[in-house]
């Protein structure tokens, strides 16, 4: 079995800058979509560490008894990975949408935290709060050329405070460099979860009070965030998800058109003339086509 993980080791050693570079560009396509679309989140990414690869695979290998290199890289899905910290939990399902809009998702979402409790390595203590809360995505990229169709990324979403939490219980309680930690530090990374979670919901108000914010007739978009939010907000049943709203924003201050009671028709033109989701198009073909929604803003 060591000689399988050595070679495998091997193979991925001279693959590391290929996964390196798939995870970057699945990063960079979630971050332009996110930005279009109105979401705030801190998007990175990264390829296994071979050192932390190599301890995981010897780790699972008791259990799973590896027989070839081929089997190997069907159990690890994560060697190219993304993590997306949306700024508001709320937005959850918008990049949800938007993961599911451009890329193949294989499988079913993986959602945190799992009913079945995670057993702590040579400790007792029982968690009080409910722990990790995201959801996991194994996507591939869409399309031809040489990162589509064959290579698995994993995306991680959830909310800055969580993914820091994360990181830190991670680190600290599932790859203990210094040993199992105590009773006392697992009660005190149980409380800082509840902190987070109590974030979380902090959070969310302060999303809903932005909201609030623009709701008066006379308010006047000052960014893209603010204005997607409305029109999110004022078609929850309109098929908006492939929609650019920062080229949408530029044009409409270009218009100087971006007071709220200035967008009511705008709002009724979309509920009249549905989007296809399959035929929207980036704005910067405005010229070429007339069924994409910001070139009818722009007419």
């Amino acid at each position: 079995m060591a000689d399988v993980i050595s070679m495998f080791m091997e193979r991925y050693n001279k693959e590391f800058d290929f996964y390196l570079n798939l995870s970057k560009k699945v990063e960079e396509d979630i971050r332009l979509k996110l930005h279009e679309f109105g979401v705030r989140a801190i998007v990175s990414s990264r390829a296994k560490s071979p050192n932390r690869l190599r301890d995981k695979i010897m780790d699972r290998n008791l259990a799973q008894q590896y027989s070839s290199v081929e089997s190997i890289y069907s159990d690890i899905v994560d060697l190219a990975g993304v993590r997306v910290a949306i700024y508001f939990p709320g937005d959850m399902s918008k990049v949800e949408e938007i993961i599911s809009t451009e890329f193949d998702i294989e499988g079913e979402s993986k959602s945190f935290p799992e009913k079945k409790k995670r057993v702590r390595k040579n400790n007792t203590y029982e968690k009080v709060f409910s722990g990790y809360a995201a959801k996991h995505f194994r996507v591939k990229m869409k399309g031809v050329g040489r990162y589509a169709n064959n290579y698995p990324v994993e995306i991680q979403v959830a909310s800055v405070l969580m993914h820091a939490w994360s990181e830190v219980e991670h680190d600290l309680v599932y790859k203990p460099l210094q040993g199992s930690l105590s009773h006392e530090e697992l009660m005190i990374l149980d409380e800082i979860n509840d902190l987070v979670l109590s974030g979380n919901l902090a959070l969310e108000r302060l999303q809903l009070a932005g909201v609030k914010r623009t709701e008066s007739d006379n308010y006047e978009f000052k960014n893209h965030y603010d204005l997607a939010s409305f029109f999110i907000s004022c078609l929850q049943d309109a098929n908006i998800d492939s929609v650019n709203f920062n080229d949408i924003f530029k044009i409409l201050k270009f218009m100087e058109k971006t007071k709220r009671n200035e967008l009511a028709n705008v709002v009724s033109w979309i509920k009249s003339n549905p989007i296809n989701k399959e035929g929207t198009i980036p704005t910067y073909k405005v010229k070429r086509r007339r069924r994409d929604p910001s070139s009818q803003l722009y007419n």
